[in-house]
């Protein structure tokens, strides 16, 4: 594959305009803060207040501005404007580059790791990556069809990617519903049920040990929980910081957190957070923790939802105290007093939150083989190594915008729906897998059977029904597919053969 540097594509003197001196013109500016809204800004150029380059549709803009790294945005198609841009974009403009190939390689981890070395500043807002070393940074360049086909492969995963991180906020909206629907709101109260403070609904109310742990540098399986590991409502413990045991028995000496207990953060700027413990990690609490065991008359699922309530956390700003820090008293938080709806609901409302942890776990899970699944192909497509002979030019007209439902709840019992696709059934899949592979032996005949390119084929093939079902091909199914090559051995449709030059078994698809 060619390898030509940066340089040959940056735009060093596209033009640039102060747009003040236009004051009754509109502009459609392209600036860093209107990157994380994937949306132009569209300013009159009084609004504006410093001169702009001057861009054009297709043109690549890569922010050279530290915090704001990663930022790769290909220029749409004009509004009926003249489009400008913040001077700290670096800005690349080609005929031999497909733009949104050049975006991906800019934003690749091969790349980054090259950027980053080009920065350099006093610190904070003063980071920027020079330019001028940037330019000399490589890019492998294939022909510009293959270009066009590498964009393809990666932007159908990163669609897929951002698809369900949107299902999992949707989750999350949809368990705010619920809650909503079945209790009103906790604090107000307007369904009129029993009250009760939140010590009332709990069976104990744990503070955390006043003291900084020593943490450990190797991974113990003890975890210690701080504000930072809350993420969303849910436990988060990839970069937990672990302890040693007998740290860990120190901190538990009072209380040891157990399933069902939830981690709740008083302190802090995630002052309000809460968790609950789902499965049965080790955990023992960090600073600026508190921990909730909810009583055998309650659910924890219940309380949990409450405290993560928007009117709950409006009531806790109130009791906010002074200091550095944001905190609150424990003991005025144990006062407050919030709805106390019946058992009977709350269980049925427990059993609904249950059902929503599967789903999101096997999004999350999804969620994981797509982003490695990118990364693979992203990795590969950079070092030439991939085969594109099979896979068509993207289609060239313009996507349509489809709406994603992921779940619809029946009022009755608050039933979620959830659509069965082929991949979804264990037999469908399994029968989709076998004629992918069935279709792949007849166009390899009399060639070699290589696994990874038939499953790297297998991927491709499948990748419009990503978005319809939980995970894509896996372990088991690999499991499932070296069966079948061992019973075309046996059969006689693949032949086998050693090759003593190479110390390797070589397979032949036979007619």
């Amino acid at each position: 594959m060619i390898v030509r540097k940066l340089d040959e594509f940056m735009l060093k003197r596209g033009g640039s305009i102060d747009p003040r001196k236009f004051k009754n013109e509109t502009f459609e500016l392209l600036s860093i803060p209107a990157f994380d809204r994937d949306q132009p800004e569209i300013l009159k150029g009084e609004q504006i207040g410093s001169a702009k380059k001057i861009v054009k549709p297709n043109d690549v803009l890569l922010s050279k501005i530290v915090p704001h790294i990663r930022r790769c945005w290909v220029v749409p198609k004009d509004k009926g404007y003249r489009q400008i841009a913040s001077g700290e974009w670096i800005q690349f403009r080609s005929d031999d580059l497909a733009p949104d190939y050049l975006r991906y390689f800019l934003t690749s981890d091969p790349f980054h790791s090259q950027f980053m070395k080009t920065v350099s500043g006093v610190g904070g807002s003063l980071l920027r990556a020079s330019p001028a070393k940037v330019a000399e940074i490589e890019i492998p360049l294939p022909p510009l069809d293959d270009q066009k086909r590498i964009a393809h492969l990666l932007g159908k995963v990163e669609g897929l990617i951002a698809q369900r991180k949107q299902h999992l906020l949707q989750l999350d909206d949809l368990l705010k519903s619920v809650f909503l629907d079945m209790f009103g709101d906790p604090v107000r109260n307007e369904k009129g049920w029993e009250t009760s403070t939140i010590e009332g609904l709990c069976e104990a109310v744990i503070d955390c040990p006043h003291s900084t742990p020593k943490y450990s540098e190797v991974d113990t399986g003890y975890y210690c929980v701080r504000s930072s590991d809350i993420v969303e409502g849910y436990l988060n413990l990839t970069n937990t910081y672990q302890v040693e045991k007998q740290v860990f028995d120190d901190r538990i000496a009072r209380y040891r957190p157990q399933q069902n207990d939830i981690v709740y953060s008083r302190e802090g700027g995630r002052l309000g957070n809460a968790a609950r413990i789902i499965d049965q990690e080790q955990i023992c609490l960090g600073q600026r923790m508190m921990l909730f065991k909810v009583s055998s008359a309650n659910r924890s699922e219940f309380l949990w939802a409450l405290l993560e309530s928007v009117s709950f956390k409006s009531k806790l700003r109130g009791l906010i105290g002074g200091g550095a820090a944001p905190r609150v008293n424990i003991k005025d938080l144990k006062k407050i007093v919030v709805a106390n709806p019946d058992p009977d609901l709350q269980l049925h409302f427990s059993k609904f939150v249950l059902r929503i942890d599967e789903l999101k776990k096997r999004y999350q899970q999804s969620l994981l083989d797509l982003e490695s699944l990118y990364g693979a192909l992203s990795q590969k497509a950079f070092k030439g190594e991939l085969d594109l002979s099979r896979v068509p030019l993207p289609d060239q007209a313009e996507p349509k915008e489809r709406e994603i439902k992921i779940t619809d709840i029946a009022t009755a019992d608050d039933q979620i729906k959830i659509n069965e696709y082929p991949m979804s059934d264990p037999q469908s899949r399994k029968g989709l897998l076998l004629n992918l592979f069935e279709e792949y032996l007849n166009e390899k005949k009399d060639q070699q059977l290589m696994l990874d390119d038939f499953w790297q084929h297998a991927s491709w093939n499948t990748m419009d029904l990503m978005d319809e079902f939980d995970k894509h091909w896996n372990v088991d199914d690999y499991e499932q597919l070296k069966e079948w090559v061992f019973e075309r051995i046996r059969d006689g449709r693949l032949e086998q053969s050693f090759l003593d030059d190479a110390n390797r078994v070589q397979l032949i698809v036979k007619g």
